[in-house]
């Protein structure tokens, strides 16, 4: 497996969480499973799948001190999640694998297998699942699908960042967009019309969108206009 740094999304958006108050805690990082934060399983089980360096992005300091008593570099959570990467993937550099703070699920395994299913030529991947995958091992679950032609899919709060040109000017657009409109940041057609993309219905059909942190760059590689957006973005990537 290929070596890879890692970044935990633990920034606090303001306001209360209403999971963090039921738990009676400060930052739902904090909630206890099974005897364990859910910063602390998310930790384990990067460290378990093989990182190098593993960093918590948090402006909390509950979050802070809780980072620090798991032994991983602490940064400074800026206002949104797009910076919070850019931020990270400057301290971290690449490759860089992005996930948060209440991925209470995550299991080593789930990260090896996405790693080693990344493609090589890739600047940036992001894991997806089928919402029948979803529904069978956690039917219980409740989750945000998108409807494509091939079936639904939902982000897995995993994120690759390969190559330092999964930054640059590719970043520069998810800043902008999260900036200028953060409540489009998950509508495919609005991106879309942000970057100048000719996308048809067609090419809607067969792209794969996953909301979060690197969802615009997530959806580049399955669309028509792909290698138009890549000579302008400069950046190549891939749905695993």
């Amino acid at each position: 497996m290929r070596p890879f740094q890692a970044l935990v999304l633990a920034g606090s958006r303001g306001g209360p969480d209403p999971l963090a108050e039921a738990a009676g805690v400060s930052h739902k990082a904090l909630i206890r499973l099974e005897g364990r934060t859910l910063l602390e399983r998310v930790v384990g089980a990067l460290r378990e799948a093989g990182a190098g360096r593993i960093a918590v992005s948090a402006n909390h300091p509950d979050v802070r001190d809780e980072a620090e008593r798991l032994g991983v570099e602490v940064l400074e959570a800026t206002a949104g999640p797009s910076a919070s990467v850019e931020a990270g993937a400057a301290a971290l550099g690449t490759p860089l694998l992005v996930t948060t703070s209440d991925h209470a699920l995550l299991q080593p395994q789930w990260v090896r297998r996405f790693l080693d299913d990344a493609p090589a030529d890739a600047d940036v991947c992001a894991l997806l699942a089928r919402r029948e995958t979803v529904e069978t091992d956690a039917p219980a679950t409740q989750r945000t699908y998108l409807r494509l032609a091939d079936g639904h899919w939902s982000g897995c709060n995993l994120f690759y960042l390969a190559t330092p040109q999964a930054l640059g000017a590719g970043e520069d657009v998810f800043l902008q967009t999260e900036h200028d409109a953060p409540v489009h940041r998950n509508d495919p057609a609005f991106v879309a019309a942000f970057v100048h993309l000719g996308i048809t219905q067609e090419g809607m059909r067969h792209s794969h969108w996953v909301p979060g942190p690197a969802w615009l760059a997530c959806t580049l590689g399955a669309l028509p206009d792909a290698e138009r957006l890549q000579q302008d973005v400069g950046i190549v990537s891939e749905g695993v």
